[in-house]
């Protein structure tokens, strides 16, 4: 039996939060890695290791923006478009979109809702069907 410390190396270390981390998530292909918590979204191309654009930060001029503090995340494809969406839960109840732009290597605003009857944290965020195919009736919020 190999010894526990043999079993896993070293792959990258990515840089970015320099805060509390929330929550991390695979994109359903695992080309991105995202990153949320006290010090916003972070996001990382597994391919090239290096963050990618991102529409804005969570944090204002004085501090965090405790309203806006992003507190998970999860992903969807859409195969026949070949687009990758993060939806984000925010600390107060609120839900992102982003999506990615191949042609800027960036992410986009895509949606944001806000719920009028709650202010609870989204906690935890599942796609019931990660990878959209094609001719699949879908709606993005």
């Amino acid at each position: 039996m190999m010894p526990p410390s043999s079993r896993y190396r070293l792959h990258a270390t990515l840089t970015g939060p320099q805060d509390a981390v929330l929550s991390i998530s695979f994109s359903v292909n695992s080309r991105f890695l995202a990153c949320t918590g006290y010090d916003g979204v972070s996001i990382w191309d597994m391919e090239t290791m290096r963050a990618v654009g991102i529409p804005f930060r969570f944090v204002s001029v004085s501090g965090i923006d405790a309203k806006r503090i992003p507190s998970s995340s999860t992903w969807v494809y859409f195969e026949n478009i070949k687009r990758h969406v993060i939806l984000l839960g925010g600390i107060h109840g609120d839900l992102n979109a982003w999506s990615w732009n191949d042609s800027k290597g960036v992410f986009e605003h895509l949606k944001h809702a806000v719920p009028s009857h709650t202010t609870q944290q989204v906690l935890s965020l599942h796609a019931y069907e990660a990878q959209i195919s094609p001719g699949a009736l879908h709606i993005l919020l």
